[in-house]
């Protein structure tokens, strides 16, 4: 049987708000794709913890955003785990001192 839940990609997932953001949207049905840049543990954990509340339901891609070449390549990566891609929440961001 398919999976026929929601997906969403939440860019800048691994941490903070759009970990958060990641948290709530599963809560509520969906699947997720949880985007890196650099925090590759810190995205793996926050799947790990949503796939032990239901088995298969996140996965983690890295990209740089500022790279046109990778955001293609997150977008098909996106859509290919589960065929769709229903949800994006930009959340991702680059902090500057």
């Amino acid at each position: 049987m398919a999976d026929t839940a929601p997906v969403a990609l939440v860019t800048g997932a691994a941490h903070r708000l759009g970990a958060k953001t990641a948290q709530t949207l599963h809560a509520r049905g969906w699947n997720l794709i949880i985007h890196y840049r650099s925090q590759h543990q810190k995205a793996e954990t926050v799947a790990g913890d949503l796939n032990q509340t239901r088995p298969g339901s996140a996965v983690t891609l890295q990209a740089d955003l500022s790279n046109l070449a990778e955001v293609q390549q997150l977008a098909e990566q996106s859509v290919a785990q589960w065929g769709r891609l229903d949800g994006l929440v930009n959340n991702a961001s680059v902090f500057y001192p």
